[in-house]
């Protein structure tokens, strides 16, 4: 499984599909996993990334779309706050 944020991304248990995030207000948003599986996820992230995300976490880079190619970045715990701090300004302007 893959961890995002507070909530669990992953396949849907083998069958090579997608599924929505386990997390109520991203499913209701239409968010999705679209990596094909945790494997697919961990490949792009080592392979393509080339990145240790341990003690990171995921951040989508356009947070209308979904988790996919692309679309990923490992932030600190700080940076993620941050970043929604400045998020969250920009849209009370």
């Amino acid at each position: 499984m893959v961890t995002c944020d507070k909530f669990t991304a992953g396949s849907d248990g083998g069958s090579g599909k997608s599924e929505y995030l386990r997390d109520k207000c991203y499913a209701t948003k239409g968010t999705k996993n679209l990596f094909e599986s945790s494997d697919a996820f961990i490949n792009y992230v080592v392979d393509v990334m080339q990145i240790d995300p341990r003690g990171l976490e995921i951040h989508r880079i356009d947070n209308g779309g979904h988790y996919e190619p692309g679309n990923i970045e490992f932030l600190t715990k700080l940076e993620h706050v941050n970043v929604h701090v400045e998020m969250r300004v920009a849209s009370e302007v």
